[in-house]
């Protein structure tokens, strides 16, 4: 191998550890919502969770909520979102025989008429989610 080709091999080796710390530092910060689902100040028993957000508005993240209402929603698009709720599709099995199955009004389910908004930020954050 020429010296030439040994400098440029040198050159480029020594600068691969430097070009991966420089594209480490401009990565995305995580983000993570969590909260309860309330419908008439109940926790909602089930469904699912969708943000919608980003530039075009249909950059979306979506998540099951659980029995008791909770959800947890990594990596939310950070910014302004709508929010569409879809409740459960079949009574829990803490509800079998108890109760009839909760359900919600069907606005819920479209993010454009649910009238639930939130701006995400950078970070773990809470957000409880209100239906009526």
């Amino acid at each position: 191998m020429s010296l030439h080709r040994r400098r440029v091999v040198g050159i480029v080796l020594a600068l691969v550890p430097l070009l991966a710390v420089a594209g480490c530092s401009g990565s995305a910060k995580v983000s993570k919502v969590t909260g309860v689902v309330r419908y008439n100040g109940l926790p909602l028993p089930g469904g699912t969770l969708t943000f919608y957000g980003g530039a075009d508005g249909k950059t979306m993240a979506r998540t099951l909520i659980g029995v008791d209402g909770t959800y947890q929603l990594p990596n939310p698009p950070v910014g302004s979102v709508k929010i569409a709720v879809e409740g459960p599709s079949r009574p829990s099995e803490q509800d079998k025989g108890n109760k009839p199955p909760v359900v919600i009004p069907g606005k819920y389910a479209n993010p454009d008429s649910s009238g639930l908004t939130y701006t995400v930020t950078e970070g773990d954050q809470s957000h409880d989610v209100e239906l009526k």
